[in-house]
């Protein structure tokens, strides 16, 4: 699923990709940036957490956040 979106303290999206519950609270746990070996090509990852069905979401954001 390509998405645009911002990464931050929760991550909006319409739906849980795991449970389908509508515009749920997806929390960040985890935060990280990474570059290929020349320190070029950022990427930004996150990974967020639905709180009614527990399932994870990785979501990723090249250049700036």
């Amino acid at each position: 699923m390509l998405t645009k979106l911002k990464h931050g303290s929760k991550l909006n999206l319409e739906r849980c990709p795991q449970c389908g519950v509508a515009k749920p609270h997806l929390k960040s746990h985890w935060q990280a940036a990474t570059t290929n070996h020349a320190g070029s090509f950022a990427r930004h990852w996150g990974i967020y957490v639905c709180e009614s069905c527990g399932g994870a979401v990785m979501a990723v954001a090249h250049g700036n956040k």
